[in-house]
C-alpha cells in the first residue's frame, strides 16, 4: 500500500492515520459491505419503479408542483451520498491511483462506481441549470453487476464479465473491422445514391371526381355517391387536387422514390440546366413543364399514353426516417449501412435504392447489399462469437473448473492478519511482497 494516500488532500494520510485506518476498517467490514449492497439494490429498484410511482401519484392527485422535490428524490439523493461515501472511504484507505493497489486499480467495479458518480453529479448540475431532459439514471443500473457477482448462485455473471474484459482487445479489433467495412460500403453508397433518397413522386394539379378523395376538404362530405360517382365524364362535379402531395402506392413502402434528369453541362448548377428538351429524352422519360425536368414517375403510363397520361412529377421533399436515412454525407451513409446490415431493417434501404436510381443495374444494387449482409452481418458476427467463446474457454481452463462456479477466497482468513494491521505495521502491499525463500534440502 502507498505510504501516504490522497497526498493533495490536507497533506495526505499516513499509514498510522486514524482516519485512514477507520476507512480501511469500513472497506473490510462485512456489515458496511452489506449496507452498501442494500442501498445499491434499493436505489436500482427505485430507479426502475420511479416512472410507475410518479404516474400512480398523479392519478391519485398527488402530482408534485414544478420545482418541488418529492420523497423519492430525497431517497435518490441519499443513495448518491452513500455512493460518494463508499468511494471516498476506499480512496482515503488505499489512495486513488498512486500505488499498484490503489482504489482505482483494485477492481473494474471501482472504476465503474467512480464513473457512475461523475455522471450522476453531471445530471444534478444540469438539472440545477434547468436542463430537465438530461437523465443518466439508467446508467446507474450497471452497479447491479457488483451486487450480482457477490452472490454465489450468480457466479457465472462474474465469469462472463471476466471473459469480456480479457477479450476486450480482440473485440475492439473486430469492432474496428466492422467500422472499416461499413465506411467502405458507405462511400460506395454515397457514390451511387447521393441525394437520391430525398426525391419522391408527387401529384400535379388536375381535375379529379369529387368522390375520388375527401382529403382535399378535410374529409368532409363533398359529394353524393349516387350522382357524383362517375365524375366529369357524366357531367357531374369535379374538384382540383392539391399539387405536391406524395403519391401513395399500393404496397410497401407506400411511397414511390424517383429520379430527376438534367441535361446540359454537368458542371453547371441544376437551375441552369432546366427547361432543356431533346427529342431523345422526350421519347424516353416523362417531362414536367413546371420544373422543366425529366423524371422517372409513371413510366408505365408514359410508355402507354405518352406525356399526356402523366399526372405525377419528381420532387425533393426530404430524406425519410426523419432525415436520418440517406447517403448525402458519411454520417448518414453509415447509419443507412448499419440499417442495411440489420436483419430486420435492410428492406427499407433496398426499396429506396432500387426506386431512386432506376438507371443503375438492379443486379449491382443486390450484389452490394448481399456483400454487406455477408461481411458486416454474418462474417463479423461469427468473429465476435469466436472471440467470446475462445476467451471463455481460456478463463475456464485458467480457473481449472467450470467458469460458472463461483470461487471466493478470503485472504484475511488465510493469513490471519487483517489489512489494517498490515498497514499499521508499515509493511508494503502483500500483493507486492516477495515470497519468503524456501529452505534448501540436503543435497
Amino acid at each position: 500500500y502507498c505510504k501516504v494516500s490522497v497526498p493533495y488532500l490536507f497533506g495526505g494520510l499516513t499509514r498510522q492515520s486514524p482516519i485512514r485506518l477507520k476507512c480501511l476498517e469500513i472497506q473490510n467490514s462485512g456489515k458496511w459491505a452489506s449496507f452498501f449492497l442494500i442501498v445499491t439494490v434499493s436505489n436500482i429498484i427505485y430507479i426502475g419503479l420511479a416512472p410507475e410511482l410518479a404516474a400512480a401519484a398523479e392519478a391519485q392527485g398527488f402530482a408534485q408542483t414544478e420545482g418541488s422535490i418529492g420523497a423519492g428524490e430525497y431517497f435518490d439523493f441519499f443513495c448518491v451520498f452513500v455512493l460518494f461515501c463508499e468511494i471516498m472511504t476506499g480512496v482515503l484507505a488505499y489512495g486513488l491511483y498512486q500505488s499498484p493497489n490503489s482504489y482505482i486499480k483494485q477492481s473494474g467495479y471501482n472504476v465503474l462506481d467512480v464513473i457512475v458518480l461523475l455522471v450522476t453529479v453531471t445530471e444534478f448540475v444540469a438539472a440545477a441549470y434547468g436542463t430537465r431532459g438530461l437523465t443518466m439514471r439508467p446508467f446507474r443500473l450497471l452497479r447491479i453487476l457488483r451486487a450480482v457477482t457477490r452472490v454465489s448462485m450468480f457466479g457465472g455473471v462474474k465469469a462472463i464479465i471476466t471473459t469480456l474484459s480479457r477479450g476486450s482487445g480482440q473485440l475492439l479489433t473486430v469492432f474496428a473491422m466492422l467500422l472499416f467495412f461499413m465506411a467502405a460500403f458507405a462511400i460506395a453508397g454515397m457514390a451511387i445514391f447521393g441525394l437520391s433518397f430525398r426525391r419522391r413522386c408527387v401529384v400535379l394539379e388536375r381535375k379529379i371526381p369529387a368522390c375520388t378523395s375527401d382529403s382535399e376538404t378535410g374529409w368532409s362530405a363533398t359529394c353524393d355517391f349516387a350522382s357524383d360517382a362517375r365524375g366529369e365524364s357524366a357531367g357531374w362535379s369535379t374538384v382540383y387536387n392539391t399539387a405536391g402531395s406524395s403519391v401513395v402506392i399500393p404496397g410497401y413502402p407506400w411511397e414511390r422514390y424517383c429520379k430527376q434528369y438534367f441535361l446540359g453541362d454537368s458542371k453547371l448548377p441544376r437551375w441552369e440546366r432546366t427547361h432543356i428538351r431533346t427529342p431523345e429524352m422526350d421519347a424516353a422519360y416523362p417531362y414536367d413543364p413546371v420544373q422543366g425536368i425529366y423524371h422517372s414517375c409513371q413510366m408505365g403510363d408514359f410508355e402507354a399514353g405518352g406525356n399526356d397520361a402523366v399526372w405525377q412529377t419528381c420532387l425533393e421533399i426530404g430524406n425519410p426516417s426523419n432525415g436520418f436515412s440517406h447517403f448525402d454525407h458519411i454520417g448518414g451513409a453509415i447509419l443507412s449501412i448499419f440499417q442495411g446490415a440489420a436483419p430486420d431493417g435492410y428492406y427499407d434501404i433496398i426499396y429506396r435504392s432500387l426506386m431512386s436510381e432506376p438507371d443503375t443495374p438492379s443486379a449491382m444494387i443486390w450484389i452490394l447489399y448481399f456483400l454487406l449482409s455477408c461481411i458486416c452481418t454474418f462474417l463479423l458476427l461469427g468473429l465476435f462469437v469466436a472471440v467470446v467463446t475462445g476467451t471463455f474457454a481460456q478463463v475456464r481452463e485458467a480457473e481449472g473448473q467450470s467458469a460458472f462456479v463461483a470461487k471466493i477466497v478470503d485472504e484475511d482468513s488465510v493469513s490471519g492478519v487483517s489489512d489494517s494491521e498490515w498497514i499499521r505495521a508499515g509493511k508494503p502491499s502483500r500483493e507486492l511482497e516477495a515470497p519468503p525463500p524456501t529452505a534448501a534440502g540436503p543435497g
